[in-house]
């Protein structure tokens, strides 16, 4: 049995930001027992892969090799590899947060004189906080991303993804003034054509598919495949109010 012996120097290659992983390349000769790997951070191991954590920022990295068998051993250590950084931030979710004032405007608009819709009057039992408003948007956030996947500017890559912000900005303060119906209005899910209910077959459609979300996740889907998505916007109800985010501005906030 030969002693073992390095034909090519170990050398490390990967990466270089928490999160990522450093592999310990080396081609040896002779008979070899399995070969034991110690990183200059105090890791132990013997597959040649270190997966880099929070510890390390800032750190030159090596990796002394160690070959042994029954007629010795040899030892060979890394040139620093580094130095190691803190992973990026992931890009936000959104860039086009809902407001609560949005949400407001669409409570505002469906109490007004309109004979196919049921008023609805605040009381101090049913007027929602601020907090509480801001709780259900992003509640409804989560539900719409989850639709769609992040949206953000990685994301989309067609020429016009501010529209899609707008888009989602809407169809976000739609479904969360619905779960605000939902939540403080909660005897009007008793009627077909309740709020509630207009809100609801406005944001998923008639169908359970299509509405406002389905176009939206449509629009989405163009835009990531940098396309264009598909002209029509977010639409209107019909039921009298307008759901273009630019059209609600100005209107009163209701708590």
């Amino acid at each position: 049995m030969a002693p073992p012996v390095f034909n090519t120097p170990p050398v490390l290659d990967g990466d270089t930001i928490v999160g990522g992983s450093v592999l310990c390349l080396f081609s040896q000769g002779g008979a070899s027992l399995p070969t034991q790997y110690a990183w200059s951070n105090g890791v132990t191991e013997s597959t040649g892969i270190l997966n880099l954590v929070e510890s390390d920022v800032g750190e030159m990295i090596t990796c002394t090799v160690t070959l042994s068998n029954a007629e010795g051993s040899v030892d060979a250590t890394t040139d620093p590899w580094g130095p190691i950084t803190e992973a990026p931030p992931p890009p936000p979710l959104v860039t086009w947060p809902a407001t609560a004032d949005d949400v407001a405007a669409l409570l505002r608009a469906r109490t007004q004189d309109d004979a196919d819709i049921e008023v609805g009057e605040w009381t101090e039992d049913t007027r929602p906080t601020l907090e509480e408003v801001n709780h259900l948007l992003a509640m409804a956030q989560s539900i719409v991303l989850g639709q769609t996947g992040p949206l953000n500017d990685e994301t989309l890559i067609c020429a016009s993804k501010d529209d899609i912000y707008t888009q989602a900005a809407t169809v976000v303060a739609l479904l969360a003034a619905m779960l605000v119906e939902l939540s403080y209005f909660p005897e009007q899910v008793q009627s077909t054509r309740s709020a509630y209910e207009q809100y609801r077959e406005l944001f998923w459609g008639a169908d359970g598919r299509s509405g406002m979300i389905g176009e939206l996740v449509s629009s989405v889907a163009e835009c990531k495949s940098g396309g264009v998505e598909p002209e029509g916007g977010v639409g209107r109800p019909s039921f009298g109010f307008p759901v273009d985010r630019g059209g609600l501005v100005g209107w009163q906030t209701r708590w």
